[in-house]
C-alpha cells in the first residue's frame, strides 16, 4: 500500500443497511464517478447523484444490484496474443483498421 496524503480526499466509500434496496456511494475515483455519471443519465429513476463536491467528488444513489466485489479476471496471454490485442486496440483508438494474419 501507498502512504496515504490526509490532504487530499482520496476517498471512495458504498455503505448500506441490511435489506435496503439502495446503497450510497461516495466517490473521488474519475473512471468510478464517470460510470456513476452515465448510470444516473441512462436510468434516472435508478441512479440519483445527490451531491457534488468543489474537489470533485460525488455522493450518489444506486440500487443494491448495482454494487458488485468480484476477483478480476486474471488473462494469462501468449506474446503474440498480447500483440494482437495491442494492434487492435491501437485500430480501435485511430479509427484504422488493422491486418491480421
Amino acid at each position: 500500500m501507498r502512504e496515504r496524503n490526509y490532504n487530499i480526499n482520496e476517498e471512495n466509500c458504498i455503505e448500506w443497511l441490511k435489506d435496503d434496496d439502495t446503497a450510497t456511494v461516495i466517490l473521488t475515483q474519475r473512471r468510478c464517478i464517470t460510470n456513476i455519471r452515465k448510470l444516473a443519465t441512462l436510468y434516472p429513476d435508478e441512479v440519483s447523484i445527490v451531491s457534488e463536491s468543489n474537489d470533485g467528488s460525488i455522493v450518489a444513489h444506486v440500487p443494491i444490484d448495482y454494487v458488485s466485489i468480484r476477483k478480476p479476471k486474471k488473462m494469462n496471454l501468449s506474446d503474440e496474443q498480447r500483440k494482437e490485442l495491442g494492434e487492435r486496440l491501437i485500430s480501435n483508438i485511430s479509427g484504422i483498421p488493422t491486418v491480421l494474419e
